[in-house]
């Protein structure tokens, strides 16, 4: 990682993207970052999307991490809860969290603590292409 005195972003290896180095924007702890959503359409298929990531990483994660696991299967069902909000019991998924964090982290509320309060200032990362030496 990089970071200058006065930098506004950071530039660092993104472990997906095998050699492409992204640049992330630092945002400053009380800025309020804007919120812009898709078409329902576009949404609903990220959403699908991604409650199958989770669903597949909960199944791999019994295997060899329960501790894992047992997170997984508390979100897994919120992409689907949200598109369809209505139907959402956000107690369930609160309380699932909750069970998580006392039983691996002491209590604390990493997760949950998100829901009641709010995320923390600066959670969305912006993200652009940083340009390579060789062009690509």
């Amino acid at each position: 990682q990089r970071v200058g005195a006065n930098a506004k972003w950071i530039k660092y290896q993104h472990p997906l993207l095998i050699g492409r180095p992204l640049s992330r924007d630092v945002r400053p702890q009380d800025e309020h970052m804007s919120y812009q959503f898709p078409d329902e359409e576009t949404l609903v298929r990220y959403l699908a999307m991604l409650r199958e990531v989770l669903v597949d990483a909960r199944f791999r994660a019994y295997e060899r991490d329960p501790q894992m696991a047992a997170l997984l299967d508390a979100v897994e069902n919120v992409p689907d809860l949200l598109a369809r909000f209505s139907d959402m019991d956000t107690a369930m998924v609160e309380g699932q969290l909750e069970t998580y964090e006392r039983r691996y982290l002491n209590g604390n509320p990493n997760y949950s603590g998100i829901l009641r309060n709010g995320p923390r200032a600066g959670w969305q990362l912006k993200w652009r292409p940083a340009t390579l030496p060789d062009g690509t």
